[in-house]
């Protein structure tokens, strides 16, 4: 699988002000569009939006899906050196690599946080437990979901501890569910 290098210039100039990484061109531009939170390319492309604007999308390379993070750091990298500046808030790569919150913005989070109540102890509702089984199903037929999980777990060497644990783990799982089949079979047949 392919993905793509790309750049957002500002329409005006046609100059670079952001590169990024996608294996969906369309997708990740109306994400860039209606996206809710601020950091320096957002209010970029919100202000281009208010004067009827929106920046320009330009593939600037095709690359292995598997090669797509040290790509976007290389051309991030080149671009900055060419003298662009850039609305990236890190060096590119997977996630958030790279980024240092100011201590201002650490003081904002805190303070957005705080007397809100957090999710720990809550109880689902019917609805919102059916919900979220729908959509965990669908993951499991997604391809792209299936590469990240994929991905994340190659060359992962774990622990001779490690080991011991995870298969006592899954030999008490299966135990189990094996318990519970063999009950719910007993019960269908009496």
């Amino acid at each position: 699988m392919n993905s793509f290098i790309y750049s957002l210039n500002c329409p005006i100039d046609n100059i670079p002000k952001y590169i990024g990484k996608t294996i969906d061109i369309k997708k990740r531009m109306r994400s860039h569009l209606n996206i809710k939170y601020q950091n320096k390319n957002s209010k970029w492309i919100h202000s281009l939006k208010k004067n009827g604007l929106s920046p320009i999308v330009e593939i600037i390379d095709e690359v292995n899906f598997n090669e797509v993070d040290f790509w976007e750091m290389h051309y991030i990298s080149l671009y900055k050196s060419w003298g662009f500046d850039l609305k990236n808030g890190t060096i590119g790569g997977e996630g958030g690599t790279g980024l240092k919150h100011t201590e201002e913005a650490k003081m904002k989070m805190s303070l957005m946080r705080k007397g809100k109540q957090s999710s720990l102890g809550r109880k689902h509702s019917d609805e919102t437990k059916r919900k979220i089984g729908i959509k965990s199903s669908q993951k499991v037929f997604d391809i792209e979901y299936r590469e990240k999980l994929r991905l994340s777990s190659t060359g992962r060497n774990l622990t001779p501890e490690q080991k011991i644990n995870h298969s006592i783990k899954l030999k008490a799982y299966w135990t189990k569910r094996k318990e519970k089949e063999s009950l719910q079979i007993k019960i269908n047949y009496v």
